[in-house]
């Protein structure tokens, strides 16, 4: 049905994106050739590809259920980290993503933004700056897809699933575009220094290939100013864009609340059911009338 699809990031909303997709792929099938993914989002188009998304969100939801805290302040004076988001990452990719590898790389071209910092920022400073900017753009100029912060030095880079050699390659790769110092450790990826996938322009729609057809575009964060769900055409392709239908319970850096993970997915479910419907509406039958 889509051709090309995008998910942003956005840490512990991303259980939104799983509960989405748990409940539009009971119904349709989704079979995109391509997928652009930031951050937690590239781990949910990971889950997605190796059918693994319904283990995932138990996975999660475990893990906030097991976790008390999202920063150990005992840990302060021991060599365990304050923070515990990147090792639960780690742990969640190593879990998960065994045995999959060949499947997510058969099943569609996974890329995968990883965000270069410029040289002349230290990275904690870079990825506050890199936030700052991208929310100033989105919150003045009301763009989905802020380009500011790329004229002060910070890229954007698409690397390929199917370009890693194994799925410990695949891991690193995965883990790079969720690299957030200092809540997690710095990180290289091909030979540079790493941040977020999504802090420059969340939902990484640079990446998709300019061929004619429907782009699906998944962003866990909600805007206020842009309904649920709507359509617009781009040269030949339409790009349909979903988002959250209210503000999420969780936080991007929540990993420590089981009801909010739970209430989260729910609410995925819920805007999967309703996406359905929008698919069958008079609305999209007429822009996809060209097809």
């Amino acid at each position: 049905m889509f051709e090309q699809m995008v998910l942003g990031g956005g840490g512990g909303r991303c259980t939104w994106q799983l509960g989405f997709l748990m409940a539009i792929t009971q119904e349709i099938e989704l079979a995109p050739k391509v997928i652009c993914a930031a951050s937690g989002g590239a781990m949910v188009a990971s889950f997605l590809l190796m059918e693994r998304c319904e283990e995932a969100a138990d996975y999660f939801h475990s893990v906030c259920r097991n976790n008390q805290s999202n920063i150990h302040w005992n840990n302060l004076i021991s060599d365990e980290p304050v923070f515990p988001h990147f090792s639960i990452y780690k742990k969640g990719v190593n879990h998960l993503f065994s045995g999959g590898f060949e499947r997510l790389c058969a099943a569609a071209d996974l890329r995968v933004s990883v965000i270069h910092p410029p040289s002349w920022l230290p990275s904690p400073l870079a990825l506050a700056t890199g936030i700052a900017l991208d929310h100033l753009e989105k919150q003045f100029a009301q763009r989905l897809h802020p380009t500011m912060a790329f004229r002060f030095g910070f890229r954007q880079m698409f690397y390929g699933a199917r370009d890693c050699s194994n799925v410990a390659e695949l891991e690193h790769l995965i883990l790079s575009s969720c690299c957030n110092p200092p809540l997690s450790p710095r990180l290289y990826f091909n030979g540079e220094e790493a941040l977020d996938g999504g802090v420059v322009g969340n939902a990484p729609v640079a990446g998709l290939d300019a061929v004619r057809g429907r782009v699906l575009i998944l962003d866990a964060g909600h805007f206020a100013n842009f309904p649920t769900f709507h359509s617009v055409r781009k040269g030949g392709q339409l790009w349909t864009y979903v988002q959250p239908s209210q503000a999420l319970p969780i936080s991007v850096w929540e990993f420590s609340d089981p009801e909010a993970t739970r209430r989260t997915l729910e609410i995925g479910r819920a805007d999967g059911q309703a996406f359905l419907k929008y698919l069958s509406s008079e609305e999209i039958k007429i822009l996809w009338g060209w097809d």
